[in-house]
């Protein structure tokens, strides 16, 4: 029996006060805060959902621990101004590399305004995007991506964007499948989940349902990137 009850409003509070006084003086002073509105409860969120994803997929895994190493992305970067994120990610990942952020999965993504549920990878690591673009360079390949990518739309999702702007050497810009060679991430995205969704143990579900959705866009990557590295 899983933990997880739904997200407490405490949480999202916590991230507009983090909005407001985005310091690490401030950080320090509200330690407590932070471990038991944001942290202890996606951790119950990340296990309950590893757990179930795990019952779909063999392949999948999940750490909860907060270390930077695990499934709970940390709020801290490189940035003296600004040196916490104010958004929260946690991720599900098929174990294909000892990286888990170079594996397709399934992540969560939650913010003051919003709540998003994406599949797939975010941004393809250099083995992974020479990987990608000689599948789809592949005909049928690629047709096969286009219309996945097509079905999923299809379904309400949204899927990802073109983020270079000129072509591999050697590709003319009159190439067939253009617009697939100048992605450099490969996922789908949920419609935003209903605030009062996440205040429940139907997350789990609303989770799960997104997955069922995406799960083609999962074994198409699983098939023509993970397991031909």
């Amino acid at each position: 029996m899983s933990f997880f009850q739904g997200f407490r409003p405490q949480l999202r509070f916590f991230l507009g006060d983090l909005a407001s006084h985005n310091n690490k003086l401030w950080f320090r002073e509200q330690e407590h805060r932070f471990q038991e509105e944001v942290i202890q409860p996606l951790q119950e969120f990340t296990t309950a959902l590893g757990k179930k994803l795990a019952n779909q997929h063999s392949n999948f895994r999940f750490d909860p621990a907060y270390n930077g190493r695990g499934s709970i992305l940390p709020l801290e970067r490189d940035d003296p101004k600004k040196p916490y994120k104010t958004m929260l990610d946690t991720v599900i990942w098929l174990d294909y590399s000892d990286k888990p952020l170079e594996n397709a999965g399934v992540y969560f993504h939650l913010d003051q305004n919003q709540a998003l549920l994406y599949a797939g990878l975010p941004a393809f690591s250099p083995a992974l995007l020479a990987q990608y673009r000689s599948k789809v360079m592949d005909k049928e390949i690629a047709k096969d991506l286009h219309h996945l990518l097509d079905q999923l739309e299809g379904q309400g999702l949204t899927t990802g964007l073109a983020v270079f702007t000129e072509l591999p050497a050697g590709f003319e810009p009159t190439h067939e499948f253009k617009d697939l060679l100048l992605m450099g991430s490969l996922w789908a995205r949920s419609k935003p989940i209903e605030n009062f969704v996440l205040e429940t143990p139907e997350l789990l579900d609303t989770c799960l349902d997104f997955y069922e959705s995406a799960r083609p866009l999962l074994e198409w990557m699983e098939t023509h990137l993970h397991k031909n590295l």
